[in-house]
């Protein structure tokens, strides 16, 4: 059983001649310098997250606030608009109002619906403006964030060192306190199955 990167033995008891059950710790390596760049690629990670938004989005994120707050006010406007001019049809039907004021919320109406396309169409244009090789390019760095990551998870899962199955460790090479080299044999073992002991 060996090392899976180059480390100090942080952790690693005399294992000569004991029996280890599959799965157990036999070693712990020192692994700061790992978490240490895990942190930096996290925040690298976060930062290509954030630049692909933007790119994605089109806009700062303040102005597209600003974008979605005309929308949903222009929404609201038409909804507020439609409703008046639909009383005042019904006044007018009535004989309550005169045309004048049916035909002045009716071009009120109009406005709000006009203003509603104009958001929309705001937000639809910024969409559309984006590059589509900006859209690759910050898409490429998130996952290139992400695979990097993921190598450093993988390289901090191999400071813990685990007995591949239950055996008796016959040989120690290495102790508490030295390098070991990746690849480098901590102790061996012989291995056996319940059963067969």
């Amino acid at each position: 059983m060996g090392a899976k990167i180059g480390a100090q033995i942080k952790k690693m008891g005399l294992l000569k001649n004991r029996v280890v059950k599959a799965g157990e710790v036999i070693a712990t390596l020192e692994s700061r310098d790992l978490l240490a760049q895990r942190e930096e690629a996290q925040a690298a990670l976060v930062e290509a997250e954030a630049s692909e938004r933007s790119v994605t989005t089109g806009t700062i994120p303040q102005t597209n606030a600003q974008d979605q707050k005309a929308l949903r006010d222009a929404k609201a406007n038409v909804t507020a608009t439609q409703a008046t001019y639909n009383r005042r049809k019904v006044l007018f039907e009535q004989g309550g109002i005169s045309q004048k004021d049916l035909e002045s919320s009716e071009v009120a109406l109009i406005t709000a619906q006009s203003d509603l396309k104009l958001a929309e169409q705001t937000i639809e244009l910024r969409a559309k403006s984006l590059n589509p090789n900006d859209r690759a390019m910050a898409a490429s760095k998130v996952n290139q964030a992400q695979q990097h990551l993921s190598t450093l998870d993988a390289q901090l899962s191999y400071a813990t060192v685990r007995a591949p199955f239950t055996g008796v460790i016959t040989d120690q090479f290495q102790f508490e306190g030295e390098y070991a080299a990746s690849g480098a044999k901590l102790v061996f073992d012989r291995g056996y199955k319940r059963g067969n002991r």
